[in-house]
């Protein structure tokens, strides 16, 4: 006859593996932009799924596309902060109102936007990057819109959760042979702070996986 685990031999076994993970596993360094980079990859997960979970398709809306949900950073042009929002452009009109912004699930009373005009009992106050995480520029390559183009880095999902290449307000239609619609490469997004840390996040074409692929400091790698 088989003997089965008892309770405490699988919780030891679990704190085990635990104590194997801690020491084999390198830690990230506790600083600003590492915790930066950790809440915005979790922040592109979640639109990821929101996407997935909210198919905006409607057959008599010829703009139901560019309502898919998005993640946009943006400076603003007199403090020179840099902040971020999750949104659904529900006016299809390229512009960020606060009820088209995601609510925080943490708390769901602050909306997900780093966007001070709306106030801070509003806004999640962690996604003002400057004011929270030090973090004073961004530059993105291979997603929706190159750095500096027009103020703002965007990356917006479709309902499978790959990512768009292009701005979908930019886009003519959902599924266009003639638009390199779909990010074809892993689109990359650098965060660098005053002291010159950098930290990259990565997100791979088709499954829009999104991991941290890079540190470095004062240009040297770190990792």
């Amino acid at each position: 006859m088989k003997k089965a685990f008892t309770l405490l031999e699988l919780v030891l076994v679990v704190v085990i593996v635990g104590i194997i993970s801690a020491v084999m596993v390198p830690r990230l360094n506790d600083t600003h932009i590492d915790k930066a980079a950790q809440q915005v990859l979790q922040h592109i997960r979640y639109t990821q799924h929101l996407a997935m979970m909210d198919n905006k398709f409607d057959p008599n809306d010829s703009n139901w596309f560019k309502k898919r949900w998005q993640i946009k950073f943006q400076k603003d042009a007199h403090k020179q902060k840099l902040y971020y929002s999750i949104y659904s452009d529900s006016n299809a009109d390229g512009n960020i109102d606060l009820n088209e912004t995601a609510i925080n699930p943490l708390n769901h009373t602050q909306h997900l936007t780093g966007d001070e005009s709306n106030g801070s009992k509003v806004m999640t106050q962690t996604m003002n990057l400057t004011d929270d995480y030090k973090i004073d520029n961004i530059s993105m390559f291979g997603c929706a819109q190159e750095a500096g183009a027009y103020g703002y880095n965007v990356i917006a999902f479709d309902y499978l959760g790959r990512p768009i290449m292009k701005d979908i307000n930019e886009l003519t239609s959902s599924y266009s042979s003639s638009e390199n619609r779909l990010v074809q490469d892993p689109c990359t997004l650098s965060f660098t702070n005053k002291t010159g840390e950098i930290i990259t996040i990565s997100i791979e074409p088709e499954t829009g996986y999104a991991y941290i692929s890079q540190r470095q400091r004062l240009n040297q790698n770190e990792y």
